[in-house]
């Protein structure tokens, strides 16, 4: 005995007939082994992965705008900066689970920019703390 697949088709019977060749669902052809499934043509655009990147990218734009306040509410520069870190370690763990060797490149890239930051800073101190020190000594008459 031979297996038979027959497909039914509800709707509209004045446009085209439902067949596999011109189905009344455009888009979707149905799978004579398994009708319930539909295969997608090959010229289909697959729509989930747009949206849920434009999902992701409004969360996070939520998320950094509410993190962004947390000093401003709590008028303390030390919580934000708290928030801000605790922020950039989440950030490094999802960065490092979800591809190790790029989160870690991710790490010393921080790492790197922190270490001239510091520098800088440190420079531009000793520069200024050096003008001090010589007004200091020019007001005082000592050397």
């Amino acid at each position: 005995m031979s297996e038979v697949n027959i497909n039914l088709y509800f709707g509209d019977n004045s446009g085209a007939g439902g067949t596999e060749n011109d189905p009344l669902t455009p888009g979707a052809t149905p799978n004579p082994d398994a009708p319930e499934q539909i295969q997608k043509k090959p010229n289909e655009k697959d729509t989930s992965f747009s949206s849920k990147a434009l999902a992701l990218y409004v969360g996070k734009q939520a998320l950094n705008m509410v993190v962004s306040r947390v000093g401003t509410m709590t008028r303390s520069n030390v919580k934000q900066q708290q928030v801000n870190t605790a922020m950039k370690m989440v950030g490094y763990g999802v960065a490092v689970s979800i591809h190790p060797l790029l989160g870690i490149l991710a790490i010393g890239a921080d790492t790197v920019n922190s270490i001239l930051d510091y520098n800088e800073k440190a420079r531009v101190e000793g520069l200024k703390l050096s003008i001090l020190r010589e007004r200091a000594g020019n007001i005082n008459g000592s050397r």
